[in-house]
């Protein structure tokens, strides 16, 4: 596997501690269309807000839907679609997570489109004009279907997952894959899973760049025994993986009342630890004894402890965005199917509070300088503040 700890900088990381009691004020921006992950936004040093949506853009794509669009919101709420995709050569269904360079160029990665039509990861310059930098060709040696999307080194190296491809030993469409692509559009595959106990389907979780190594996490494989052995279409909770210049390392394989399928990616404290949310499992009375979701705590050893389980009528399920650090305190979104969801707060220690009700849970939240935050909630982009 290519080295790939110097390519890495260190992300800033928060210890948590308590909020600060302030007015909670949801402001609702821009309405930019929806998009089927829940990946962050990406802000300018001028407040412009950049993102992607699954809406908007050609019609003509093969999955019989919009081929997705980039979009910018400036301070004033102004939105301007930069680009619209049209499908195979091009890109199909934009993922969010867009990076952005000091020059002004986007990058990000469709669920489709390319020269196989299994997706691709691409470049939009300050101009409008869009370079394709890799399509992915699929198993057994490349990936397929990136659902998240991606994170820049100091280089401007980019790193992302890809849902499908690779190996099938264990996988019909393949386990999925840890990718670089250069500014050039070199691709190199970093990792392969196998759909064992190394994990398989990193979805739609964005990777984090810390201390020289990529962490992550898989919505399957890991530990396959009791109700793990019949999830989804590989057996398996699901896991929170490292990987580095020496391999991939399995942090945590989860067992169901401890987690199960987590869709969202791992932020990082200043001690190490790793937080993040589990779309299922906790307590597997709640939602047909699959589990509503919780949100977890990793210590540098891999030791992992329960700070929240949600239990539906109370404080909503099924979180699927990460979590974001917002003056020493943990933010995150729940699903409000059965009332109870909408924005929330924990702290290291496990003290929780719903803070903002909503029907239906946000995109991963960004926050300013200031302390607000910025996501994206039923197509329309908000700010929020705690």
């Amino acid at each position: 596997m290519k080295t790939i700890a110097a390519h890495f900088i260190i992300v800033a990381a928060v210890t948590l501690a308590s909020a600060p009691g302030r007015a909670q004020i949801f402001t609702v921006i821009a309405t930019v269309g929806q998009s089927p992950v829940s990946g962050p936004l990406t802000r300018d040093l001028e407040g412009n807000i950049y993102g992607a949506s699954s809406y908007y853009g050609n019609q003509s794509c093969n999955q019989s839907t919009y081929c997705g669009s980039i979009y910018k919101v400036d301070p004033t709420g102004k939105v301007t679609f930069l680009y619209n995709f049209r499908g195979q050569p091009d890109g199909a269904m934009a993922m969010p997570g867009l990076v952005r360079d000091a020059s002004g160029n986007l990058y990000g990665t469709t669920e489709y489109g390319g020269t196989y039509n299994f997706g691709t990861v691409f470049k939009l310059d300050p101009g409008g004009d869009e370079t394709i930098l890799h399509s992915f060709a699929g198993p057994p040696n490349d990936g397929e279907g990136p659902l998240a999307g991606l994170i820049a080194d100091s280089q401007g190296n980019l790193y992302g997952t890809t849902e499908e491809g690779g190996l099938r030993t264990n996988c019909s469409f393949g386990c999925g894959t840890v990718f670089e692509v250069t500014p050039a559009g070199k691709e190199t595959v970093l990792y392969r899973f196998n759909g064992g106990t190394d994990g398989a389907a990193p979805w739609g979780a964005s990777l984090l760049l810390s201390g020289g190594a990529l962490y992550g996490t898989t919505v399957a494989g890991g530990n396959t025994s009791g109700i793990c052995q019949g999830q989804g279409f590989v057996p398996g909770c699901g896991t929170v993986f490292k990987l580095d210049e020496t391999g991939e390392t399995v942090l945590h394989s989860f067992i169901g009342t401890d987690g199960l399928g987590p869709v969202a990616g791992v932020i990082r404290d200043s001690a190490g630890n790793l937080y993040g949310t589990a779309t299922a499992g906790g307590d597997l009375t709640c939602n047909s004894g699959f589990g509503c979701g919780l949100v977890y705590k990793l210590d540098s050893s891999g030791n992992e402890t329960v700070l929240h389980t949600f239990e539906a009528q109370q404080d909503g399920q099924t979180p699927t965005a990460a979590l974001t650090f917002d003056q020493g305190v943990l933010y995150g979104s729940s699903e409000g199917i059965f009332k109870g969801g909408g924005i929330f707060q924990v702290n290291s220690s496990g003290n929780f509070a719903m803070v903002y009700p909503l029907p239906a849970d946000t995109s991963t939240m960004i926050r300013d300088s200031e302390g607000n935050l910025y996501g994206v909630y039923n197509g329309q982009v908000f700010r929020f503040a705690p």
